[in-house]
């Protein structure tokens, strides 16, 4: 199990990758730096282009891993979604902002799926 900040973020990455997978999309990229942010995981869900958030905790007493998302950061994905589709040409595809939530709290990791996130498209 992960013990820092860094790993426990890559491991709760990696679990959302498999499970995102498992609910049927492609993952395109992962980690992928621009000047706006991070996103943590670019993928396709049908038709859609998916750019997903992945908030991971091991300890839920400051509240769920969705809740950790600050206007700020959304503000963030939102910029680094639009830089993405921009520099990789892709403004004819439909797009939205998911989250995956981790929880790491208990003995077995729970994911939580959270389609349109930010509620715009």
């Amino acid at each position: 199990m992960a013990y820092n900040r860094k790993e426990t973020g890559e491991f709760g990455e990696k679990l959302a990758a498999e499970y995102l997978k498992g609910m049927g999309y492609s993952i395109i990229q992962t980690n992928c730096r621009l000047p706006e942010g991070e996103i943590d995981i670019v993928g396709q869900d049908g038709e859609y282009l998916v750019f997903i958030e992945v908030r991971t905790k091991r300890r839920l007493g400051y509240g769920l891993p969705a809740e950790s998302v600050t206007p700020r950061k959304k503000a963030h994905l939102m910029a680094s979604a639009e830089s993405y589709i921009q520099k990789h040409r892709l403004e004819h595809f439909p797009c939205r902002i998911d989250f995956v939530s981790v929880d790491l709290s208990q003995p077995e990791p729970r994911l939580e799926l959270i389609k349109n996130a930010l509620g715009e498209e």
